[in-house]
């Protein structure tokens, strides 16, 4: 009977071996997406679609010579990607001088967009529409908004003034300044700052650090041992090539995933950061990975994701070029 027991989990084992060995590599969907260097941000929307922002300059300041105007005025426009196709789904018109930031933040496909403007940061939200529901000025010299989020009536914002990110939140209606806080030293970030699940996310050389929105250090998570990967893109000239430092984290469910394009994806609970990032996907046999493009990614759930590459043979633009849907 021993025997009998024995043999039964000796094959059992095999089993399990072969069936994790023979693995299938996920069915991929390769979808074009619009050509732009002004990439806002990738991620998936309240209603589980995925959803890229970008911005432009409005069609009506550009000259037939290709000049634009000194008036300018920019298109902030949401694609969303509908039966395997990416495909514009809204546009806002902003009058700032530059946009830093644009997403949809809540179930209604409200807007934000950060901007500068008068030497402010400017804060304007769109209904679905596209009718101004909200319009305020933080006074404020910042050189750079990061991320943009709203709870409560607040919005909160990391942004790079003179050498150093700083959190700052502001009342939605009347930009009244209720908390500013320096967080780090920009040399010290690699790449990335977000702010998800109400919670800021700062990626350092080897770790990345996880804040409240009240600027308190909340948890810290090791990072796996990479190589840096850096992107050289032949950008009108091949002596001076532009080049990209590849990071990329978001938030599904209970994980933190983190990529920086080589290897594959790797995950760690949010909430318990001492087990460490384990890998979630694996991409020795990816070519797009091995080739290092990987702009950013967003994960829906735990058989499904979308990474979005750069074109390696692209001449002419900084910005991604192609989404890849994965299903496991």
């Amino acid at each position: 009977m021993k025997k009998k027991v024995l043999l039964l989990m000796c094959i059992a084992l095999s089993l399990c071996s072969f069936s994790s060995a023979g693995a299938a590599s996920p069915a991929t969907t390769k979808m074009k997406m619009n050509k732009s260097e002004h990439n806002l941000s990738m991620y998936i929307d309240y209603d589980g679609q995925l959803s890229i922002s970008q911005f432009d300059y409005s069609p009506n300041q550009i000259s037939e010579t290709g000049t634009v105007s000194a008036s300018d005025t920019y298109d902030v426009i949401v694609y969303k990607n509908n039966d395997s196709e990416i495909q514009k789904e809204r546009q806002v018109v902003s009058a700032d001088d530059y946009i830093w930031c644009g997403k949809e933040i809540n179930k209604d496909g409200d807007i934000i967009v950060a901007g500068k403007k008068d030497n402010s940061v400017h804060f304007v939200m769109y209904n679905q529409e596209g009718t101004v529901i909200s319009d305020i000025y933080d006074k404020t010299t910042a050189k750079q908004v990061d991320d943009v989020a709203i709870k409560d009536n607040t919005i909160y914002y990391v942004c790079t003034k003179k050498d150093s990110y700083y959190l700052r939140s502001i009342d939605v209606k009347t930009g009244d300044v209720k908390f500013s806080k320096k967080i780090t030293k920009k040399r010290n970030v690699r790449n990335k700052v977000s702010i998800i699940n109400n919670r800021l996310y700062v990626i350092f050389n080897n770790k990345i650090n996880s804040y409240s929105l009240k600027g308190k250090l909340a948890k810290t998570y090791t990072l796996p041992k990479l190589k840096e990967n850096i992107i050289k893109l032949s950008d009108y000239s091949k002596k001076n090539p532009v080049i990209s430092i590849c990071d990329s984290i978001c938030i599904n469910g209970k994980y933190l995933y983190y990529s920086n394009g080589q290897k594959g994806i790797y995950r760690c609970p949010v909430n318990n950061s001492k087990k460490g990032f384990k890998l979630f996907y694996d991409a020795k046999k990816d070519k797009r990975f091995k080739d290092g493009l990987l702009y950013d990614m967003c994960i829906l759930n735990n058989k499904t994701f979308y990474v979005s590459f750069y074109d390696k043979n692209d001449t002419d633009c900084t910005g991604p070029q192609w989404v890849i849907k994965y299903e496991k």
